[in-house]
């Protein structure tokens, strides 16, 4: 179970398998910790990068359980669509930008082909156990990047045992990137001047200034 608390008075909770979406548009400051240091939770966090056009849009919260997930199942092969689309189903996150993100599950041997946007770059990132994305032998925590070169339409996903990844893709924006951080914006002024903005608590930040966590707390028991 992991807590969740932001600097406008939103507090959730998060169960095994739920997903969180937040898009903090033009600034939000936010707090998450387990609910238990004895139950250990795991989960992914993955940032994507807003175009400059949608950096200063409002901030967003979008949060649905596990039941509420698309979930399809073929043979050894279980998806869980979080963005896009895969094996037929299609997910009910809004995005703000065409990504595909899609969670994997093998029980056994199998091989699996995942269509993909040819414009889009991907990735494939290891959760558990072994196998082959694209021909790569792979192992736990392991990345294979993907080039939107308009030569693939997808990937191949093989294992002769139970794995777990995840697959994104997004079409690249072909902007700049300035970070430091939490804060990415696109130049290195537009940087500075929302550094300044949360430390002046202004402009998206005003109540920034005088907020505190009260679930960081849990990070000293």
């Amino acid at each position: 179970m992991m807590l969740h608390e932001d600097f406008c008075g939103h507090r959730g909770e998060l169960a095994p398998g739920d997903l969180q979406w937040m898009c903090p548009g033009r600034g939000i400051v936010h707090s998450e910790m387990p609910a238990s240091r004895n139950k250990p939770a795991i989960g992914l966090q993955l940032w994507l990068n807003l175009p400059k056009s949608l950096k200063m849009t409002e901030p967003k919260y979008q949060e649905i359980p596990a039941k509420g997930l698309p979930r399809v199942k073929e043979g050894n092969v279980e998806a869980i669509v979080i963005a896009g689309q895969a094996m037929g189903a299609t997910a009910n996150v809004f995005t703000n930008v065409p990504i595909t993100y899609v969670h994997f599950i093998f029980s056994g041997a199998a091989s699996h082909s995942h269509a993909l946007p040819k414009d889009h770059n991907a990735f494939v990132y290891i959760i558990s156990g072994e196998g082959s994305i694209g021909g790569t032998r792979v192992e736990p925590h392991s990345v294979v990047l993907l080039s939107a070169d308009g030569n693939e339409d997808g990937v191949t996903l093989e294992t002769t045992g139970d794995m777990q990844c995840v697959v994104l893709s997004g079409k690249p924006i072909n902007e700049p990137i300035e970070q430091y951080g939490p804060f990415v914006m696109t130049t290195r002024a537009e940087l500075q001047a929302t550094i300044q903005d949360y430390n002046f608590g202004r402009n998206g930040f005003e109540n920034a200034p005088d907020w505190s966590s009260s679930i960081a707390e849990l990070a000293y028991k």
